[in-house]
């Protein structure tokens, strides 16, 4: 199921990630460079104040999953998971 999310300016109150004030990094799964390259720069454009987590394929995601690989401020997980 695909879920599509208005992050423009007028609309970004009203995102999820938005109203999170845990401040929890996004975690992106996506083995083409160039498709991560192109996220993080939409990402950016958003405004959002969440860091971006990027892995290039599941093993990679499940490795930054564990708590030990996140960074020390998040002790559950990413905000939510993009995957590609």
């Amino acid at each position: 199921m695909r879920h599509d999310l208005d992050l423009t300016p007028s609309n970004r109150a009203n995102c999820p990630l938005s109203l999170m004030s845990d401040r929890k990094p996004l975690l992106l799964v996506e083995s083409n460079p160039e498709d991560r390259d192109l996220f993080s720069e939409a990402y950016q454009v958003t405004g959002l104040a969440h860091d971006l987590i990027m892995g290039p394929n599941g093993e990679e995601a499940l490795r930054l999953l564990h708590p030990s690989s996140l960074p020390s401020a998040v002790s559950v997980g990413p905000a939510a998971v993009v995957l590609e």
